[in-house]
Order: structure tokens, then sequence, then C-alpha cells
């Protein structure tokens, strides 16, 4: 698995290591140093960049927010680019 992605997050959360990669984005693990909550962070590449890809994410952020199972992960956060291009 590759290892040259690079994860730009608030500063109260420390990557820990990459998990892995698929089509819709590239996955690392994290801990929120505020709270010493362990999380998963996805990075989505050029999510503008196509109409496709701006409703398949929010669908899946709303299918995450209101989806409550201890079997799945929950949203805690989103972070947006600071650049949108």
């Amino acid at each position: 698995m590759a290892t040259h992605y690079s994860f730009t997050v608030p500063s109260n959360y420390q990557v820990i290591k990459l998990l892995g990669k698929g089509s819709y984005g590239v996955v690392c693990s994290a801990l929120n140093e505020a709270t010493n909550q362990r999380v998963a962070i996805k990075k989505i590449e050029d999510v503008f960049s196509h109409k496709t890809s701006v409703k398949r994410t929010l669908s899946e952020i709303r299918f995450l927010i209101r989806l409550k199972h201890q079997n799945i992960i929950s949203v805690c956060d989103i972070f947006a680019p600071k650049t949108f291009g």
C-alpha cells in the first residue's frame, strides 16, 4: 500500500497510520488528542471536481449521520478543504 498520501487535519488530531485506499478515498487512523478518542479519517480527493462525486459524498455523509449502530462507524466531525481548486 502506498504511503505518499498526506492528511492535513486540525491540530487536535494526530495521524497514526494509513489504513486503506479505495475508489472513493483514502482512510487513516488518527487520535483526537482533545478527547483521547481513536478515529478514522477519510480523505476524498477532488470531491468538487464532478457533480456525481459531490452527490455521492453528500449521500454518504447523510447516511452515516443518521445511522446509529454499534457496528457502524459514526460521523463525529467533517473537515472542509481550505481551497476549492
